[in-house]
């Protein structure tokens, strides 16, 4: 399969796992009825029309998620996963601010999802690690990510689970940085259970959810970071273990997926077999327009139990106006 620029970025369908048919066998492929369809929300800002009244109108991140979820469940889905950023901002606000972003947001999930939901951990679901803003101390029951994860019935913020004959894994990789609110990767104990994970389902057809993305081309895009001469690319941005994942799915070739967000823009990467899917914004810019031409949307991801994949964002129609 040919990949080029435009390619990349527009949301047109991508298909993965045919290396070795012909364009007419592709498509017909690509049209046989799916084992599973999967929905992929991420970058929901549950919540941005509380904290800026002046410029959004009231209701509108409520609004938009109920859309987006009729939508997707109207195109089949069968398995919605929540990319993380669920959440306005939690990172660097009071409880008072993030207890209504977090209530609110469940609310719409228990009313409207009638399929199951699993859920990542984004860097703006965790509650108070900018302590000095938040007015946190570390020492309140639900500090970081545990507020989430209570409130989302998350035992653990990484985890496996099949659905069908798939195998799905959800990553946590928003680790706190030295130098920097937080950086993404896995700690040396993620990494550990993720290996150990992999071998035992090994058998499986595999993808995997993370917030943010493990590789991708948008990080390029975000603000001026050519003007040294070279391209530079921020650790909060984009997995600095990448290098480490991709060697694991060398050895793991049942990993035949990879799901993200964080960038809000759409970005598909077919490296070593292995598609790396970046997914645009429920919220699109956070609710108040499009970003770089995304609309509001979500990811919608055709599996096949032979290891086929077909991803395609596709707008939930939502209008920010």
């Amino acid at each position: 399969m040919s990949l080029t620029r435009r390619s990349i970025l527009k949301t047109a369908p991508f298909l993965a796992g045919l290396p070795l048919l012909g364009r007419a066998e592709a498509q017909s492929a690509a049209t046989d009825r799916p084992d599973l369809i999967v929905a992929h929300l991420t970058d929901i800002h549950f919540g941005v029309d509380l904290l800026d009244k002046d410029r959004l109108k009231p209701g509108v991140s409520a609004q938009g998620l109920v859309a987006t979820i009729r939508h997707a469940q109207a195109q089949g889905a069968q398995l919605i996963l929540q990319g993380g950023d669920l959440l306005a901002e939690a990172f660097n606000k009071p409880a008072d601010v993030v207890r209504p972003q977090i209530e609110g947001a469940v609310k719409v999930f228990a009313q409207e999802a009638k399929v199951p939901v699993r859920h990542a951990i984004g860097n703006h679901d965790i509650w108070g690690w900018d302590k000095k803003s938040s007015g946190t101390t570390g020492n309140e029951p639900l500090w970081g990510k545990k507020w989430i994860m209570q409130a989302l019935k998350m035992d653990k913020p990484y985890y496996s689970f099949d659905q069908g004959k798939w195998h799905f894994v959800v990553l946590d990789d928003i680790q706190p940085g030295e130098d920097r609110d937080y950086v993404v990767k896995l700690d040396s104990d993620q990494m550990s259970w993720l290996k150990d994970d992999l071998a035992a389902n090994a058998q499986k057809p595999t993808a995997l959810l993370s917030h943010a993305p493990i590789f991708a081309v948008t990080p390029f895009l975000d603000g001026s970071n050519n003007l040294s001469g070279d391209w530079k690319v921020s650790g909060s941005l984009m997995h600095l273990d990448a290098p480490r994942l991709k060697s694991l799915f060398k050895k793991n070739p049942q990993v035949k997926l990879t799901l993200s967000g964080h960038t809000h823009l759409i970005d598909q990467v077919l490296l070593a077999g292995v598609v790396y899917a970046n997914d645009g914004a429920v919220s699109a810019g956070s609710w108040y327009n499009n970003i770089q031409d995304t609309a509001p949307g979500y990811g919608l991801i055709k599996l096949w139990n032979d290891g086929r994949v077909k991803v395609e964002y596709v707008p939930s129609g939502f209008s920010l106006g």
